[in-house]
């Protein structure tokens, strides 16, 4: 996956998925009040989502200078 506007598909697809999947642990933890699970829900979907965001960042900026040869 060398080119840019893949990846950066790939990258929003990866959020979407993982706020997908955040939401059904908050809300299978809330329905069956299981704390341990929505604080690992809120912890790993916040992590990947910062992450996530930076990855999106740093493709839509684009290389800081041209490469050489």
């Amino acid at each position: 996956m060398s080119d840019p506007t893949k990846m950066h598909r790939f990258v929003i697809g990866f959020r979407i998925a993982v706020i997908g999947i955040t939401v059904a642990g908050l809300g299978a933890a809330w329905n069956w009040n299981i704390l341990w699970l929505f604080v690992l829900s809120l912890a790993f979907g916040g992590e990947e989502l910062m992450e996530s965001t930076v990855h999106l960042y740093i493709l839509r900026r684009g290389p800081s200078r041209p490469a050489t040869a």
